[in-house]
């Protein structure tokens, strides 16, 4: 139920697109407008590492070495994350999926939670040098089956 009163099914999001394609424009845009939390696991990231918490602990072990963190500790932060009393009416994703490891973990995950699977959008870029502006960025929905 939304806060103007209308009654909804669990709405999951998943952003997809190279920088600079707008995906953190339209996923606050998404959260918005449907009451959903925004879950953006670079922002995650530099929180845990900023509190100094165990996993930004072990994450900023990669980060400053210029590595990807692990999908492993990815994962545990937003598995922790989606178990939160708000997620459970629906998120929208930024910045993750970014591996097919992730991505099989989060419909595993929301499989085996009985939860809806999420929905992509994926955006896409004309090449660097036909660039005008970030409103060049195509946005296009596909369903899961």
């Amino acid at each position: 139920m939304t806060s103007a009163g209308i009654d909804r099914q669990e709405l999951n999001v998943i952003l997809l697109g190279p920088p600079g394609a707008g995906k953190g424009t339209q996923a606050v845009n998404l959260g918005a407008r449907y009451e959903l939390p925004l879950i953006a696991t670079g922002d995650m990231l530099r929180e845990q590492v900023k509190r100094g918490s165990d996993l930004g602990r072990r994450a900023a072990a990669f980060m400053d070495d210029g590595e990807l963190v692990r999908d492993e500790l990815i994962l545990e932060m937003v598995d922790e994350r989606l178990g939160q009393a708000d997620a459970r009416v629906g998120f929208v994703l930024d910045g993750f999926p970014r591996t097919v490891k992730q991505a099989v973990a989060l419909e595993t995950k929301l499989r085996d939670a009985g939860r809806r699977s999420a929905g992509c959008c994926g955006a896409s870029m004309p090449p660097p040098s036909l660039r005008g502006s970030p409103t060049t960025s195509r946005w296009r929905w596909r369903r899961r089956h």
